[in-house]
């Protein structure tokens, strides 16, 4: 069986490190992805997906990335289940992540006036609880992408 998915789109808001009641550190993002069509009324069509990470991958998407910058994210699709107080049946589906790659930066972010930040992962990691490397697979680059296109 293979459970992969890759997603590419901006940050609908700055990431927010959370901590389990356990202290696991995590953090939740959404990513505004544009379909490759338009709607009947030519309008451009955006979903709205879920993202999480944890441990030093969450750190460091909290200190080096901001609403409106670009990502591709990679990892399983997971399922949550649960009932809701009326009792009905819910369900979300959310990416775990497993490894991100920043594109760009709306030049609003913690990466602006970063110059190295853009091209490579930091020399320092951002403040930590654990002694955990880095995470594998983060790659920052710079695309230039206009902002103007942004669908939030």
């Amino acid at each position: 069986m293979l459970n992969r998915i890759t997603i590419a789109g901006r940050l609908t808001r700055d990431p927010e490190l959370k901590q389990t009641t356990s202290g696991t550190l995590f953090t939740k993002i959404t990513l505004a992805v544009e379909r490759n069509y338009k709607d009947k009324d030519n309008n451009k069509i955006t979903d709205f997906i879920s993202a999480q990470m944890w441990k030093k991958q969450a750190e460091y998407m909290c200190v080096y990335f901001n609403k409106g910058d670009m990502v591709i994210v990679d990892g399983s699709l997971k399922n949550e289940r649960w009932q809701d107080d009326k009792g009905e049946k819910r369900d979300n589906w959310i990416i775990e992540v497993e490894h991100i790659y920043g594109i760009s930066t709306t030049g609003n972010g913690a990466t602006a006036g970063k110059q190295e930040s853009m091209f490579q992962t930091p020399s320092a990691p951002p403040p930590t609880q654990t002694g955990d490397s880095l995470p594998q697979g983060f790659v920052v680059t710079d695309s230039n992408a206009d902002d103007d296109d942004l669908p939030f």
